[in-house]
């Protein structure tokens, strides 16, 4: 049982963990640590029961912490989680259960290695499979985790009480947890998710910089609107997302760049037979897509 939970970073996913457990886990007590003011909106919201003076404060008393900011500060807080973790074992205190929410693995998975020592067994690294272009703590879903996937990268490292624990706390919240390996999930996720953000932006940014930019927002379809809704995000959140997988989302792009010249070469040359089937060839792969998380 988790009587207090800690999270670090109170952005949308961040709050919409805190607006779960309280709504959908009954958990009685949230801590949490934001250097802005998400945490302050939260706990407006009756998400958030306690704001901590700093990260390593959250593990203060608390039976699980969530690190739940983005990919560069959670690589950049393990130290600090460490030292923690050794006052509150000389003080003989109880140890939380670590996890996050991070986007990429393999950069806080070599952190928590280099940092965490023998209280690695006790973080077991996840990703939440749940999303949204809205930001910050006003985009607080309780539902959020809900029927989705949360894939955890469980090896030898983490404790059995540890990966019971955070598997359950998330299974409370609604989610299906799944295993993955960090070098497997990279690489799947610098494909279908890294790399489309950084196309989808691109989109838009090739239509900002044409002639056309304002009379495109007034005059667009759902179309575009469907293809670009994700470039909506958070830019500092993504930029350093895409970056923390950056060899994935390099080799995708260049997959991307190889197809997109070719349609063009088939515009270019008036290949009708040649367009089509490039067209077809990618629409019959959409039409498969499912939404497996």
């Amino acid at each position: 049982m988790i009587a207090q939970l800690g999270i670090i970073g109170v952005g949308m996913i961040g709050a919409s963990i805190a607006a779960a457990a309280v709504r959908r886990a009954g958990i009685a007590r949230v801590v949490a640590y934001s250097p802005g003011n998400d945490a302050l909106e939260a706990q407006a919201a009756g998400w958030v029961h306690r704001i901590c003076a700093d990260a390593p404060s959250c593990l203060n008393g608390s039976d699980l912490v969530v690190l739940a900011a983005p990919v560069g500060a959670i690589v950049a807080m393990m130290p600090q989680l460490a030292a923690r973790l050794h006052e509150l074992e000389n003080a003989g205190l109880p140890l939380p259960h670590l996890s996050d929410t991070g986007s990429s693995k393999l950069s806080i998975v070599a952190s928590a290695d280099r940092a965490l020592g023998r209280f690695r067994c006790r973080f077991l690294p996840a990703h939440p499979i749940a999303g949204s272009e809205r930001s910050g703590a006003q985009a607080a879903n309780p539902d959020l985790f809900v029927n989705r996937s949360v894939l955890v990268c469980s090896d030898h490292r983490v404790g059995a009480p540890t990966r019971k624990a955070v598997s359950a706390f998330w299974e409370r919240l609604g989610a299906r947890v799944e295993s993955i390996d960090p070098v497997a999930h990279d690489a799947l996720y610098g494909e279908v998710s890294h790399w489309p953000h950084a196309a989808a932006f691109a989109l838009c940014l090739g239509i900002a910089r044409g002639p056309h930019a304002e009379q495109s927002l007034l005059r667009a379809g759902a179309g575009l609107r469907d293809t670009t809704r994700i470039a909506a995000s958070d830019a500092r959140l993504w930029s350093d997302i895409i970056l923390s997988n950056r060899d994935h989302a390099l080799r995708s792009a260049q997959r991307h760049l190889a197809a997109l010249r070719a349609l063009v070469e088939a515009i270019e040359t008036n290949n009708t037979a040649g367009l089509c089937e490039l067209l077809e060839e990618a629409a019959v792969w959409r039409r498969q897509l499912r939404d497996a998380a």
